[in-house]
């Protein structure tokens, strides 16, 4: 039977067609297990995630599902959204699993990741390269250069004040992606403006989404404060020159009546 199904071996056509028809009526499958045992070999792949709705992520496993499917083998996905230690059991799980490779996006330390390397056949690392192991093979994007065409292509359409999420924690080394920006922005002759340059806090979360609302704040503050300010430069009054429900009454402003719920400038 065994020569049968992984097609290996001399097999009379005859005793193959009668297998084949008793694995039919029985609705008989090989056992991936048992093939698993023999070859030394389980045919899938770890893929490690910080979070699988994050836009990159999803792309990545999108990728990897669709060259998995091409080579006829299968991946096992899990999330340690950032958390070293989740990772760290994810990878153990994946190891005694005996998975012939992982992809990963790591978050750890290089200790974990080097008893993972020893045991599965294939180790790579995707977008982020871990200093102390630099025998892992690792697939990196250009970071800079895609920053420095977003910000000249900002800066070409006039915009001046430029927001940068995602830079190092203060006292921290700025990372590729932070230095191309401030590099860009210098060669343009754009100013930085430190306000607008905002880190995430600091430490692991299990949230990613959670984290870049939290960096992103000081900048949507700030949004709304000039937003309020070209009205009170101007002395605009929210509100000024409304009277009752309905009622229409002569405002001193540009306008020279106002209804209900409208807002006029008055004069000064």
């Amino acid at each position: 039977m065994s020569r049968v199904f992984s097609g290996t071996g001399a097999v009379a056509e005859a005793t193959r067609e009668r297998v084949l028809a008793a694995a039919r009526e029985l609705d008989y499958r090989p056992s991936a297990l048992g093939r698993g045992l023999k070859l030394r070999r389980s045919g899938g792949i770890g893929l490690i995630v910080p979070d699988v709705t994050d836009p990159f992520c999803a792309e990545l496993t999108a990728g990897v599902l669709a060259c998995a499917r091409t080579l006829g083998g299968h991946v096992i996905v899990d999330a340690a959204h950032g958390d070293p230690e989740r990772e760290a059991e994810i990878v153990d799980r994946f190891v005694e699993q005996r998975v012939d490779g992982i992809i990963a996006r790591p978050a750890g330390e290089t200790a974990d990741w080097r008893a993972a390397a020893r045991v599965c056949s294939s180790v790579v690392f995707a977008d982020r390269v871990l200093p102390g192991l630099p025998e892992i093979p690792t697939v990196l994007a250009d970071d800079a250069g895609g920053v420095r065409s977003l910000v000249e292509y900002l800066v070409g359409l006039g915009h001046r004040r430029i927001a940068f999420l995602g830079a190092a924690a203060p006292g921290g080394e700025p990372g590729v992606r932070e230095r191309a920006f401030r590099d860009t922005l210098d060669r343009l002759g754009v100013p930085v403006e430190e306000d607008l340059v905002a880190a995430g806090p600091p430490g692991p979360r299990r949230r990613l989404r959670g984290r870049r609302r939290a960096a992103a704040a000081p900048l949507r503050r700030d949004r709304r404060r000039r937003r309020r300010a070209p009205a009170r430069r101007g002395g605009r009054a929210r509100g000024a020159g409304t009277g009752p429900a309905g009622a229409r009454r002569p405002c001193r402003s540009r306008w020279s009546t106002t209804s209900r719920g409208r807002s006029c400038a008055t004069r000064r």
